[in-house]
């Protein structure tokens, strides 16, 4: 029988899933953009749920169908809503897929402190690394949020590496202590 979180989780992949779905099959029928790219989207999400069933209904593929449902989600409904007409600017898409983007490091950064390790030094390097990923995660989906479309790439990107070289700093003196 399965728990009241792996019901849930396996709800909102297929719900994730149903909206890759529907949006795409919206943009295909509205003959918006390149057809085949809405086309590549679901083969993602049905490539997925074959990996899924294969795995046995394993609880990572199934958080990973989730989180790519989601970013699938966004990026489908934004260009829908330009279609529309709801959302108006050039910018739109630039600025939902840098904080997309920033969101992913965030999520990815904050797991690398949670994989146990022997050493508590060894720790101490993954709750830093995970630290500084996950303030240049931030960063970086906060800048695309708030900055002028013409700086947001680089300041992002800047902020990003920064995130990076101070991880990098606390591996090389963990490694040299």
């Amino acid at each position: 029988m399965k728990t009241t979180s792996e019901t849930i989780l396996v709800t909102c992949a297929i719900a994730a899933s149903a909206c890759v779905l529907a949006l795409s099959m919206y943009l295909i029928a509205a003959n918006v953009g390149r057809p085949w790219t809405y086309a590549v989207a679901l083969l993602v999400m049905c490539a997925a749920w074959i990996v899924r069933w294969f795995a046995c209904g394993s609880r990572d593929v199934t958080v990973s169908i989730v989180a790519a449902g989601a970013l699938l989600t966004a990026a489908l409904a934004v260009k829908a809503l330009e279609h529309l007409g709801v959302v108006v600017g050039s910018d739109i898409g630039a600025r939902t897929t840098g904080v997309i983007c920033g969101a992913l490091i965030v999520v990815v950064s904050n797991a690398i402190p949670k994989k146990q390790l022997n050493s508590a030094s060894g720790l101490a390097v993954k709750r830093s690394v995970g630290t500084a990923l996950v303030l240049g995660g931030l960063g970086y989906a906060f800048a695309w949020l708030v900055l002028p479309i013409s700086i947001a790439s680089t300041v992002a990107m800047i902020v990003l590496f920064a995130g990076i070289a101070a991880g990098a700093v606390s591996v090389v003196r963990y490694h040299t202590s």
